[in-house]
């Protein structure tokens, strides 16, 4: 979760260039960014192929700029942190249980 708030972040300064960020969609996004390197770990640990967490990344980008609400719209946060928490779920698997001990 730590590289997701680093990643968060290292994106701030492209965010704050448009004048309709404001303080709703960066708290999203401190939650999103941290909830997607859990899921991007999660692939990581299954599969071992950095290569297949590149494409979900890709993937990533392409669903947040097409098919969520532009981030001018109120759902869009609201659509960040729905996602986040389905995906936060993600660490009560076995997975991330064993990386603890």
């Amino acid at each position: 979760m730590l590289v997701g708030i680093l990643w968060q972040i290292w994106h701030v300064p492209f965010y704050f260039p448009d004048k309709f960020w404001d303080g709703r969609i960066l708290f999203a996004r401190f939650i999103f960014l941290p909830a997607l390197s859990v899921v991007l770990g999660y692939v990581y640990m299954k599969t071992e192929n950095v290569w297949l967490v590149a494409y979900m990344h890709f993937i990533t980008n392409l669903i947040l700029g097409g098919f969520l609400p532009v981030y001018t719209d109120i759902r869009y946060p609201v659509a960040l942190l729905l996602i986040s928490c389905i995906w936060f779920l993600l660490l009560f698997t076995k997975e991330y249980k064993n990386t603890k001990q």
